[in-house]
């Protein structure tokens, strides 16, 4: 499986169930493109520099999808939150915001990675 082309985004396999995507300049429609694509039984995975935590501030993103339905779950030294319903529009404008560091001390997205799903989706089909 190959990621097809899609405008700032760039693709480039690790491993054999591992796509590392760079991130050029990537826009929201690139990154609803992206999701439309991920292959069923797939994690995109991405680091969420705003996410607001007492301990560690950000955390670990983990989108899946099964048909049309798109659920995600994050994560983060020691603990992790329940998988939650998204729609893919929103899943596209949150990782867009983390393309803009969130201050002078954080890191902007520059890469999402795409790999055979750790820890599926309960509900998968």
């Amino acid at each position: 499986m190959d990621l097809p082309e899609f405008e700032g985004l760039s693709a480039g396999r690790t491993k054999p169930d591992v796509i590392s995507v760079r991130l050029s300049s990537p826009s929201r429609a690139s990154f609803l493109a992206l999701l439309r694509w991920l292959p069923e039984g797939w994690d995109l995975e991405f680091y969420d520099q705003y996410y607001p935590s007492m301990s560690d501030p950000g955390a670990y993103v983990s989108v899946q999808r099964s048909g049309d339905l798109y659920v995600y779950w994050l994560g983060n030294h020691g603990w992790s939150a329940d998988w939650q319903k998204q729609s893919p529009e929103l899943l596209a404008a949150w990782m867009h915001l983390n393309t803009e560091p969130a201050g002078p001390f954080s890191t902007a997205l520059k890469e999402v990675t795409v790999r055979k799903a750790l820890r599926p989706w309960p509900g998968s089909r």
